[in-house]
């Protein structure tokens, strides 16, 4: 990935480019032999820096290897002309060039480039009670940057599924929890709407609970039904599989959706539920 921005390479092609400039002017006035001040050898060393950092997240390892090789020569050369100078640039740049004509890049609008490549995203909660799902939920964000909606909704549509799985758990829907892999959306959410409206005296509980902990288990499971049931009836029933293409608003009102709904989760729940049921997730 890129994890620079355009901006970023394109100023250190402009500043390497400028250096060069001014090394080719002092050669074609015959100043070719004159001696880089240490000053000028620190200025050369940077624009080279400078342009490796920005293509080291772009697979041009050739070009890392080559740049680290002549800074050292250069460090330790003793003294550097300005041709050899302008020579080293032309080498550098000639290189880069050719390299960055075979590759292609994604234009991300700027409305879009907070999705892609985030650190944690759905913040450090979500990150953290459930990492079985953290790839997926980047790679829909990614997506969605991109605008490749019908991907991004279906990896949403995956991580709330698990979701779904483990609240059907805590709700101890069906009374086997290795069930749980059987059972589909609407059997879920039947289900668990069926443990409320019996007030769930025992939501995943090992023991009876105090009337003040029931009914806080229960607005947590009706909360959390609430926000499924609205990406179930638009984007998870039969009519949404024959849907041809979805838009950017429609993958981002799934995003949005997905992440109210693992939010939720994350202050009972988290991937420890997951692994007291046999393949579960597998």
């Amino acid at each position: 990935m890129l994890e620079h921005k355009p901006a970023e390479l394109l100023e250190a092609l402009k500043e390497i480019a400028e250096v060069n400039a001014v090394y080719r002017s002092q050669v074609y006035q015959s100043r070719g032999d004159s001696r880089l001040t240490s000053e000028q050898l620190n200025q050369l060393l940077h624009v080279i820096h400078r342009i490796t950092t920005c293509l080291q997240s772009l697979d041009m390892n050739d070009i890392l290897s080559h740049a680290a090789r002549r800074c050292s020569y250069l460090e330790h050369v003793g003294s550097v002309t300005v041709a050899v100078a302008a020579g080293e640039l032309d080498s550098m740049i000639g290189l880069v060039s050719d390299r960055l004509s075979g590759r292609r890049f994604a234009y991300i609008p700027a409305e879009r480039a907070g999705y892609f490549e985030q650190e944690m995203p759905f913040g450090p909660d979500v990150w953290d009670a459930f990492p079985s799902m953290r790839q997926f939920i980047r790679d829909a964000c990614n997506c969605m940057s991109i605008e490749i909606n019908n991907a991004a909704i279906h990896e949403f549509i995956r991580v709330s599924e698990h979701g779904l799985r483990l609240l059907a758990v805590y709700c101890m829907v069906p009374e086997r929890d290795d069930d749980v892999r059987n059972l589909d959306w609407g059997r879920m959410i039947d289900g668990i709407r069926a443990e409320l409206r019996r007030q769930a005296p025992e939501i995943n509980g090992k023991r009876k609970r105090t009337p003040q902990e029931r009914n806080f288990a229960v607005e947590f499971c009706i909360q959390a039904v609430q926000i499924i049931e609205d990406i179930y009836r638009g984007y998870r029933n039969e009519n949404a599989h024959n849907r041809a293409d979805y838009t950017i608003h429609e993958s981002r009102h799934v995003c949005d959706l997905t992440e109210r709904f693992m939010r939720k989760l994350s202050k009972r729940l988290s991937d420890e539920l997951s692994e007291t049921i046999p393949g579960f997730g597998a």
